[in-house]
């Protein structure tokens, strides 16, 4: 799902003026999503490339009825390697959510 918010700040910099910022949260990489899920369609903003990705948690998931930590850590690896081969995507901030801990 895709929407775009337009923000406007009367104090905001003027250097940040027309500033785009694309926010990807709850990815949940694990057994129930591969690879190919989360990269499918290369490095976010294709059509209108933003200035800054934020990655905003959630990153890896478990099997159901696993508790979270350990048994998700595992999938962490593989969801760091999909983010590597987004060549050309803008500069990544990214958080931790709960499923990451």
């Amino acid at each position: 799902m895709s929407e775009h918010i337009t923000v406007q700040l009367a104090r905001l910099p003027e250097a940040f003026e027309g500033f785009r910022i694309a926010q990807i949260t709850d990815i949940h990489f694990g057994p129930y999503m591969d690879q190919a899920e989360p990269g499918a369609r290369g490095a976010p903003g294709a059509g209108i490339p933003p200035d800054l990705l934020a990655l905003t948690g959630d990153f890896v998931s478990h099997a159901l009825g696993q508790r979270n930590g350990p048994q998700g850590a595992h999938n962490a690896e593989p969801c760091a390697d999909v983010f590597a081969r987004w060549k050309g995507a803008p500069p990544m901030l990214a958080v931790l959510g709960n499923h990451d801990h």
